[in-house]
């Protein structure tokens, strides 16, 4: 009776430091996770200050200008056949020419 309490403790000894063992393992394993999904959390943030970056320089005067000018959207000097004056009353071919001009392939 006495070598079998012996083997049961022995069995019951084993068994709690293989769980210890086991329990080791899966923390080192769940800190390098916890290492890694903080290091992406670092690299996401980072990004998010450069996009934060690029988004308010894309809102300055200055950058607008430069895009305008860049893509030929500038406002452009009209022509004084265009300029039509609501207090003048335009002659019916001065307006039949603004829009075979307006109709006009450019």
């Amino acid at each position: 009776m006495t070598i079998l309490k012996l083997v049961m403790l022995a069995c019951i000894i084993v068994t709690f430091f293989l769980l210890l063992i086991i329990q080791n393992i899966n923390i080192k394993r769940i800190s390098e996770e916890l290492a890694a999904r903080e290091k992406r959390i670092l690299e996401i943030n980072r990004e998010i200050q450069i996009h934060r970056a690029n988004l308010s320089s894309l809102k300055t005067p200055e950058f607008l200008q430069k895009q305008v000018r860049e893509m030929g959207l500038a406002l452009k000097e009209v022509a004084s056949a265009q300029i039509v004056r609501a207090y003048e009353e335009a002659s019916t071919s001065q307006a039949e020419q603004q829009i075979a001009n307006a109709q006009a392939p450019r």
